[in-house]
């Protein structure tokens, strides 16, 4: 059975979301027949009743599974025959971590640099929610919360000292997968294709190592895209 994929999206059917891309990546990764809904954040509520309120979600063989990881893990259980996404019982539990470390540590700090940016995707009934939702969290408008935290230098924090792990450990192997790009891979590079789908800020600052790394998952699926 076909698995279905709904996916937040911007302006155009601008694919954005950083917890969304770890997914289509799996999907691809496994070579499963997929189907996509595109949804705006506005219409979230429309599935299954107003069950669910976060994307990412599949639906598969009438069961809805939502959160990235969960899904990563579905995929691997009900597609044995497909590549696995996961390398071992360990590799799973770091999905764990590195999703949370995507949160606390990426996500959060590059929203403040990118937040109007991010905006300025949506479709135009999207805006007033997202604005609304994320300047009670801010406590201050969108624009000023991205013109602050540039003039913080906050970039050089986020790109430099967070994901330097993550740059010694490349220059050691391929991937974080090893030869060849693994779900931990893809829930990283979902937060960096965020950023660059939506600004053009983020992705120039990016250290040799890591642009290389981004550019190699980039090429890997470039026919799907």
């Amino acid at each position: 059975m076909v698995v279905t994929f709904y996916e937040l999206v911007g302006e155009g059917q601008n694919n954005f979301s950083p917890w969304c891309w770890p997914v289509r990546m799996a999907l691809w990764h496994k070579k499963i027949d997929f189907e996509t809904v595109p949804l705006k954040f506005t219409q979230i509520s429309s599935i299954d009743q107003g069950q669910y309120k976060t994307l990412p979600l599949i639906k598969h063989n009438m069961q809805y599974v939502v959160d990235s990881v969960a899904i990563a893990l579905h995929l691997d259980a009900h597609f044995l025959e497909k590549d696995a996404l996961f390398s071992s019982e360990k590799e799973k539990n770091y999905a764990v971590f590195v999703k949370n470390f995507c949160a606390s540590c990426l996500t959060n700090n590059i929203s403040r640099l990118i937040v109007y940016d991010v905006y300025q995707t949506l479709y135009d009934d999207d805006k007033p929610y997202f604005r609304q939702s994320r300047e009670k969290y801010f406590g201050q408008p969108l624009e000023d919360v991205q013109s602050q935290y540039r003039q913080l230098n906050l970039l050089e924090e986020v790109l430099h000292k967070n994901l330097r792990p993550l740059t010694m450990t490349l220059k050691q192997q391929d991937y974080l997968g090893g030869m060849k790009p693994s779900f931990l891979d893809y829930q990283i590079y979902g937060v960096l294709k965020w950023a660059d789908m939506c600004s053009d800020y983020i992705i120039p600052s990016l250290d040799q190592r890591l642009t290389q790394w981004y550019r190699l998952i980039d090429n890997y699926y470039s026919h799907k895209v």
